[in-house]
Parts: C-alpha cells; structure tokens; sequence
C-alpha cells in the first residue's frame, strides 16, 4: 500500500473514533441511524438514479446550504454506506488536516470506521470466526453493521 493511501486511512480512522463519540456517544454499529443523524445537518435528497456508478455527492451552495444527493436505487447497505462516506467530504476534515491525503480513499475508510468500529469487530471476529466459519462470520458482521459484506471482508 503506498504511503499516501496508509497516511489517508490512519487520518480517516482517528476522525471516525471522534465522529462517533460526538454524534452517538461511543463507538456503536450505528446501521440506518446514519441517515437520520445526516438529515440533522444537511439538506439531503433522496433520488432514484438509475446509474449503478452513482451512489451519492455533497454539494455546498454556500456556508449555510449544504445538499447531499443520495441514490435510493442503491441496496440500503450501500447506501448507509455512501452516507457515511458524505460526511466526511460534509464535516470539512479536508480544512484540518495539514498533510496531503487522498480524500475519496480517506472518505471510504472513515465510512468503514463509521459503520464498522475496529473495537467491536474485533472483539466478535475471532468468536464468530471460530464458531460459525470465516464466511458466515463476515456476513454476521455485516448484517449487524448494516454494512456492505464487500467493506467488511
């Protein structure tokens, strides 16, 4: 892995420890209450876009109008999943962070930490994987997560 997308990631995952402890008060699998957590600070637009490349944008009109398109055509994994992915690019970490990161990877994995905290995984992993099989383990997570089994693998 180059050093720009490990540098990206590990910034990412430290903002997603934070997000979580500021907007659900631990690190919980917050599953669909990403949508409603966005709703309370951002205009959001649900569309059918039927472009199976088009998950989701954030659009900022001005300091005051923020807009996030959301395409409903997606599963609803996926879709929690762009959400979670919006707000890093809506939460403005671009401004504080001083070194150059790649921000679409940096989004990407802060919705991972997000909908999948390393703690918790961490902590059902190894019991999961013993009981029920590598396999059924990642899509048990990923059905408890909300998450996309794809990011969970």
């Amino acid at each position: 892995m180059s050093k720009l997308k490990l540098q990206s990631e590990q910034v990412s995952e430290a903002f997603a420890g934070q997000f979580l402890t500021d907007h659900f008060g631990a690190e919980i699998f917050i599953g669909p209450g990403i949508e409603l957590k966005l709703q309370e600070i951002a205009n959001v637009i649900f569309q059918d876009v039927p472009d199976n490349e088009y998950f989701g944008a954030t659009v900022n009109v001005d300091s005051e109008q923020v807009f996030v398109a959301i395409n409903t055509r997606q599963p609803l994994r996926i879709r929690y999943f762009t959400v979670a992915h919006e707000f890093w690019h809506l939460l403005g970490y671009k401004e504080v962070i001083s070194e150059e990161i790649d921000h679409e990877r940096a989004a990407d994995r802060f919705a991972a930490a997000v909908m999948m905290p390393a703690s918790l995984v961490r902590l059902l992993w190894g019991r999961l994987k013993q009981d029920f099989g590598e396999e059924k383990a990642i899509i048990m997570i990923a059905d408890m997560a909300a998450a996309p089994y794809e990011a969970v693998a």
